[in-house]
């Protein structure tokens, strides 16, 4: 019975660490999310935004030592679609279907990276992705905007690291949408 009682409590006490490391079981989905960052006006016209190619090869957001990170909800490119309509329409922009208007400026692109890598408290996320404006057939304004983020995470939970995607994403679409519709009133 005492050896019994004695290899419970290792048990527990290995669970115990284990979890406390980050090293119990994980929950590899991730929510993508978007909170704009733009202030309200400051944008003229209406702008459309198409489809975003996800031209990454591999279409899972990243990985641990033991686990692969898969997008929940959405795809990447489907968030990078919203966050991008979201932010055109904080900051005052018209936003408008494509099937249903004809907007003055059309906003198209493509992901190369969305990329989370962890390695016990360590939390690297690399973001790429490249947009165009057009007005009809002119090309407006095209730019890649790219970001790596590092950041230490202690404990490790999929809250933080959907915050950490929502926030750099966040980041470069700010920097993005504040230079087109710069572009968008010239």
């Amino acid at each position: 019975m005492r050896t019994m009682c004695r290899i419970m409590a290792v048990a527990m006490c290995l669970a115990i660490l284990m979890s406390l490391a980050g090293c119990g079981p994980k929950d590899n989905r991730i929510t993508l999310t978007y909170a704009p960052v733009g202030q309200p006006g400051g944008c003229i016209g209406s702008v459309g935004v198409t489809s975003i190619l996800d031209a990454r090869q591999d279409k899972m957001l990243g990985h641990n030592q033991s686990v692969a990170f898969r997008p929940e909800g959405r795809e990447v490119d489907q968030w990078v679609q919203q966050a991008l309509m979201d932010e055109f329409s904080v900051r005052g922009c018209l936003v408008e279907s494509l099937k249903e208007g004809k907007p003055r400026f059309i906003i198209g692109g493509e992901v190369h990276a969305a990329r989370l890598v962890t390695d016990g408290m360590d939390h690297v996320l690399d973001l790429d992705v490249r947009l165009t404006l057009l007005e009809g057939d002119r090309v407006v304004l095209k730019k890649s905007y790219a970001g790596h983020w590092e950041q230490q995470i202690f404990p490790a939970s999929r809250e933080k690291s959907e915050a950490l995607f929502a926030s750099s994403l966040s980041e470069l679409l700010g920097q993005a949408v504040s230079e087109f519709t710069t572009a968008m009133s010239q």
